[in-house]
């Protein structure tokens, strides 16, 4: 990971067999994060993703990385993998912006 609580790039190499609907990551601030409006994602931050390079760019349907809202909590937001596994030994980079309101 390069960047900090706000914004920055996820640079993710997968393994030899990356599994299925797997947690690929759990990104930690370094000070808790709320939902300004308080709605939505149960007032945890919104977490946008960009895909950064062809590997990310060329994930769609089921093998499409998210945020997981439901492990997702004040104080991280995780990326996981979509029922069809991702592209074993492969690198990928995602840009992420936070928006929301640091709790420091």
């Amino acid at each position: 990971m390069s960047g900090n609580d706000i914004c920055g790039a996820l640079i993710i190499t997968t393994g030899t067999t990356p599994a299925t609907s797997a947690k690929i990551v759990d990104v930690t601030f370094s000070v808790n994060f709320t939902n300004p409006a308080g709605t939505g994602n149960s007032g945890y931050p919104i977490v946008t993703l960009q895909p950064a390079n062809a590997a990310a760019a060329a994930l769609s349907g089921n093998q499409q990385v998210y945020v997981n809202d439901a492990a997702s909590t004040p104080a991280l937001f995780q990326l996981k993998s979509g029922s069809t596994a991702l592209d074993g030994a492969t690198e990928y980079i995602w840009y992420y912006h936070v928006i929301g309101s640091s709790t420091s």
